[in-house]
């Protein structure tokens, strides 16, 4: 009887010992998926704020270096060229200001959520063939449909 309750309490002090590491072995793998979450999170946003940059600096930034340039070299005693540099002008600053419109439109997550995850791709696709020249195909098949909010 005495070896029965020996061996009730081994089994239980072992039980304890196995449930309390089990717990620690779960609460290191949250926290190390949190961390690797939150690196994650970081690395896109990095990514994110270096492709704005990048962007404003190829797309906005030249354009607009470019209608300065032309209203400083507009020369008011050549009548016809007055006119073409000054549409010239109206143009990159037209070009300037969609440049800023669409990085706006792919920064706003409710641009995805107004107009749905097919056309955002399609969208940022479009980006991409005019920010780098590539060319960029999308298929789908099957049935569209929109996903919850939060997905």
């Amino acid at each position: 009887m005495l070896l029965g309750g020996l061996f009730i309490v081994s089994f239980i002090f072992t039980y304890q010992k196995r449930k309390v590491k089990t717990a620690q072995e779960i609460y290191m793998l949250k926290e190390s998926f949190n961390r690797t979450l939150l690196e994650s999170q970081l690395e896109i946003q990095e990514q994110t704020l270096k492709n704005m940059s990048q962007e404003i600096h190829d797309n906005i930034g030249q354009a607009l270096s470019l209608a300065k340039l032309n209203l400083f070299t507009i020369d008011p005693s050549v009548p016809e060229n007055l006119i073409t540099k000054l549409e010239n002008t109206k143009m990159l600053v037209s070009q300037a200001i969609r440049d800023l419109r669409d990085l706006s439109h792919s920064m706003n997550t409710d641009f995805v959520e107004e107009k749905g995850l097919v056309q955002s791709i399609r969208y940022e696709l479009e980006m991409i063939s005019k920010a780098s020249r590539l060319e960029t195909h999308f298929d789908i098949s099957g049935t569209v449909f929109r996903f919850d909010k939060k997905l």
